[in-house]
């Protein structure tokens, strides 16, 4: 028997392929998975958390259970969350329905107060055993209604098909809406994590200033009955393809019409969105949008100046539409070499067609394959936007941000060249900043 050397090319050639062999749109045959230490994305616990004056009940075992208590006391919140643990017996011996109610309504009762709302998460187990949570809610709804109760899951099993736990629980948050007569006065923006940035970097923030409209966000309602008043809004936004479901099911309950601002980079895709919500509003964008192009377009070449062709690296934790941000950048002269990325949007062929021709430097790297865990540190110095792509790299010159950093159209490309300006100009040590738990999460209301 002869022995094979093997290069450390072949280690990772499952790992990490060129864009001009990658398949579209999952490059990367899917298998055993590397977990990183980067946490900066949101999970079911924070984007609960957002809904003020509510609380949390969890009911799993304590396995399931250590990750999500660990969220809510990393955010401070711990007083806003509890647990009903399942033990052996409470599934060999016993009627889990019953076990789930009585659980539900110990922590009700240990709670001084009442909340205004509070979102119950059962699991698997639930699905596995014909748990009856029909029943469990119509008796919780009976025997306390004044609290608003919200149906969502932690079902791992949903993760990679079918509606993902994280989805219906952006659309159980929208049911406490009152059905109010339409106001074009307000906007719901609906299912965003991250607030939206100033008018300087955002050009829905800009334009909704600018024609006199109130762009509703959950992170900005101070209670939950102010919460429940933005129902009136004449009109559902959503920008992350995840609060699909969400908004277009608000909308659909209150009739409403509803927009998918797709979180884009390039002026082909910027300007049909705004011409859009203009015609909506009836109004003239034309001048606004030609200063503002002007804006973005300095911002951009000066950066450039700074940065020069210092490597780049993208994720998409970092931003919702790599491939719209690498052909932006690539087509500007930027030097885009990697982009961290598992799979892609159906939305972004035309960018991936788009760079597969004109960025032939560029590799598209897994995050999930276990050999990414002896991912080679670079031997030059990158430019990372995006954690996971700060903790590939290795790079203390990056840009920490999650779903666009509440950036938007050509106001994103002034405050993305800001941070990565930035983020040249000040280094920072990578692991205290990604391993934060659902990065910007201060809902603790």
């Amino acid at each position: 028997m002869m022995l094979k050397q093997i290069r450390k090319a072949d280690i990772f050639s499952k790992a990490a392929v060129p864009i001009s062999q990658a398949a579209f749109p999952n490059p990367f045959n899917p298998g055993l998975e590397y977990n990183t230490p980067e946490h900066s994305h949101w999970n079911i616990v924070h984007i609960g958390m957002q809904l003020p004056e509510s609380r949390q009940i969890y009911i799993c075992g304590d396995n399931c259970m250590r990750g999500v208590v660990m969220t809510a006391a990393e955010m401070a919140a711990s007083d806003r969350f509890a647990m009903v643990l399942l033990q052996d017996q409470d599934l060999l011996d016993s009627d889990l329905t019953q076990v789930t109610l009585r659980g539900i309504e110990d922590c009700i009762e240990k709670w001084q107060t009442h909340p205004k709302a509070v979102l119950v998460f059962p699991v698997c187990l639930h699905h596995f055993m014909g748990t009856d949570m029909d029943q469990v809610y119509e008796i919780l709804e009976e025997k306390y209604p004044d609290i608003f109760w919200l149906k969502c899951w932690m079902d791992p099993i949903m993760q990679k098909r079918g509606t993902t736990p994280d989805e219906r629980e952006r659309l159980e948050m929208t049911r406490p809406l009152y059905d109010l007569p339409e106001d074009l006065s307000q906007a719901n923006l609906i299912g965003m994590d991250v607030p939206l940035a100033g008018a300087a970097e955002n050009d829905l923030t800009a334009l909704f200033k600018r024609g006199g409209i109130q762009l509703n966000e959950i992170s900005k309602c101070q209670d939950f009955e102010t919460y429940r008043q933005t129902g009136a809004a004449g009109l559902e936004l959503y920008i992350s393809s995840f609060s699909k479901l969400a908004a277009e099911g608000l909308a659909k309950r209150l009739k409403r019409p509803c927009l998918f601002m797709d979180a884009l980079w390039n002026e082909d895709e910027i300007d049909p969105a705004l011409y859009a919500l203009g015609d909506f509003y009836g109004w003239d964008l034309a001048a606004w949008l030609e200063t503002r192009k002007a804006q973005a377009e300095e911002a951009v070449q000066f950066a450039k100046a700074q940065i020069g062709g210092m490597p780049i690296a993208i994720d998409t934790v970092g931003v919702l539409r790599p491939l719209s941000l690498a052909r932006m950048l690539t087509a500007h002269g930027f030097n885009v070499v990697r982009l961290y990325a598992d799979g892609f949007s159906e939305a972004e062929h035309e960018d991936y067609l788009w760079l597969k021709e004109h960025a032939g430097n560029l590799t598209i790297c897994s995050t999930l394959r276990p050999e990414m865990r002896r991912w080679p540190e670079p031997k030059e110095k990158v430019l990372a936007i995006g954690p996971r792509a700060a903790w590939f790299e290795k790079s203390p010159t990056f840009v920490q941000m999650i779903e666009n950093g509440g950036l938007w159209g050509y106001g994103a490309w002034i405050g993305l060249m800001k941070s990565m300006m930035d983020a040249c100009a000040h280094p920072k040590a990578v692991k205290p900043v990604i391993t934060q738990k659902g990065w910007g999460c201060a809902c603790t209301l």
